[in-house]
């Protein structure tokens, strides 16, 4: 989607209301939808992040199966 936005802006003319962004003329409306795409992206890998956090809580709070071992000696119970 922002590849072809940004060939959209590339072949765009420059009309009046326009800004510049890197020496470029970009429509007011073309510069909003990459502002846009840009906030959902931040929101995105906002969310994403959240999410790795929380499987790695989830993951550290699962159950899991250690080896025991025991070493001593059995008591055993005498009865006179």
């Amino acid at each position: 989607a922002l590849v072809t936005l940004a060939e959209e802006i590339a072949k765009s003319v420059t009309p009046v209301g326009s800004r510049k962004i890197n020496g470029k003329c970009i429509q007011s409306h073309l510069l909003s939808r990459l502002e846009d795409s840009v906030a959902i992206v931040s929101v995105y890998k906002a969310v994403r992040e959240k999410l790795n956090e929380q499987i790695k809580d989830v993951d550290s709070a699962r159950s899991k199966e250690v080896p025991l071992f025991w070493i001593g000696m059995a008591e055993a119970k005498v009865e006179l």
